[in-house]
């Protein structure tokens, strides 16, 4: 596929897919160490781009949160150290026009991704922990600690609505959205198994749906940054990625877990 506007002749590099098509384009510029990028909607049937919006010079996409509701992390690399990067978050409205920029303060978000190395990969959506979305409303976890928060931003305003916490100790991660409730999963403790937990649309404490047992707790925690999914009532963890200091000890590793009532 390649979608280009007629105006800019910007060629998408990464796209994300679902019930719409979003891509990051690339433009030329007549400066070689500056770079333009831009955000488009594409129309799978003709290829073309329904519409566009430019980002700042030297702004780039770094990861596609949600396509609908539109919601782009973007990166600023300030120097060679790839340690020195400033983040945005922005909402788009579905003509493609900004909505809103989400407003952190001092809190540190860092979902885990997949690799967002896109100019090798195109992978600008790929998967999130740590992050969900409905039509109104993005939430994000805060930099796991000894424990951390979820925070709920409006995205017509891109201020918070609200935060919820699981408690002493304990961390949790948005997982999905059902019926106007964030799905967030509650890590598990040496006392503690996991959990699976809804909260409220107006905020408050999460309320438990699913609790995992004491006896697999030792095995859930040894999931490295797994990928979650809740589904039909069901939680499932998957390991992202296997290693072993030879094959027999990469066969014994975990590599699925799923909780059901």
């Amino acid at each position: 596929m390649t979608a280009r506007t007629a105006s800019s002749r910007c060629l998408p590099h990464g796209f994300a897919g679902g019930t719409r098509l979003i891509a990051a384009a690339s433009c030329p510029t007549s400066d070689a160490e500056n770079f333009k990028q831009e955000i488009q909607e594409v129309d799978p049937a003709t290829g073309k781009a329904r519409w566009t919006y430019a980002l700042p010079s030297d702004w780039e996409v770094e990861k596609v949160y949600s396509v609908s509701p539109v919601v782009v992390s973007i990166r600023l690399q300030i120097n060679e150290s790839l340690d020195n990067v400033k983040r945005r978050v922005i909402s788009l409205t579905d003509s493609g026009k900004l909505r809103s920029q989400l407003q952190v303060g001092k809190d540190k978000f860092e979902p885990r991704c997949t690799s967002s190395t896109i100019a090798f990969r195109g992978d600008i959506q790929g998967w999130c922990t740590g992050v969900a979305a409905d039509a109104s409303t993005l939430y994000l976890a805060t930099e796991p600690a000894e424990t951390n928060e979820v925070v709920a931003f409006s995205l017509d305003t891109g201020k918070p609505k609200w935060r919820s916490t699981a408690g002493l100790d304990r961390t949790m991660m948005p997982v999905t959205v059902e019926n106007g409730s964030v799905v967030v999963y509650i890590a598990p403790t040496f006392s503690l198994g996991g959990a699976v937990a809804t909260v409220a649309p107006a905020g408050g404490a999460p309320k438990a749906v699913l609790k995992h047992p004491l006896s697999t707790a030792e095995i859930e925690a040894g999931f490295s940054e797994p990928r979650t999914v809740y589904a039909d009532g069901r939680f499932f963890l998957t390991a992202t990625r296997i290693t072993g200091l030879d094959d027999a000890r990469e066969r014994e590793t975990t590599t699925l877990m799923a909780f059901g009532k």
